[in-house]
């Protein structure tokens, strides 16, 4: 799955650009941000950032390798990140609900199969016919 995203990177001379320019004007930001608090280390952010700004905008292509480990880093960055917050959707949403469940006794779904019954289907409120109810139902 991972290999699969890998391979469908695009790395056109335009998207390079995009890359160089939006990479390099971050950091070029944090780099005057930080000149202007009086930082210690002004040109660390700074100095890459107007390389990769005229990297971008003179031979795009240059870029090219470090676009690429960027996009893999955040390509397996996704991977993990995706599967930690699911997870913890999981436990503190729904097993909090699994368990208000089976506390209360609620039967939120109806799944259970009664022998006796006839059908199991649920008769809804007669309610008067209005042509606006079937306008723009979604």
């Amino acid at each position: 799955m991972i290999k699969e995203e890998l391979k469908q990177i695009k790395s056109t001379p335009a998207e390079l650009r995009k890359f160089g320019l939006t990479i390099g004007g971050l950091l070029t930001l944090i780099g005057i941000i930080m000149i202007i608090l009086d930082a210690k280390h002004k040109l660390i952010f700074s100095g890459p950032g107007f390389l990769f700004m005229f990297l971008g905008l003179t031979f795009p292509k240059a870029l090219k390798w470090i676009y690429k480990l960027w996009m893999g880093f955040s390509v397996v960055l996704g991977f993990f990140s995706t599967r930690i917050i699911l997870s913890l959707l999981f436990y503190f949403v729904l097993t909090p609900i699994n368990f208000l469940h089976k506390f209360t006794g609620k039967n939120f779904l109806d799944l259970k199969i009664e022998k006796s019954a006839e059908s199991y289907w649920q008769k809804r409120p007669q309610v008067a016919f209005d042509k606006s109810r079937y306008e723009k139902q979604f």
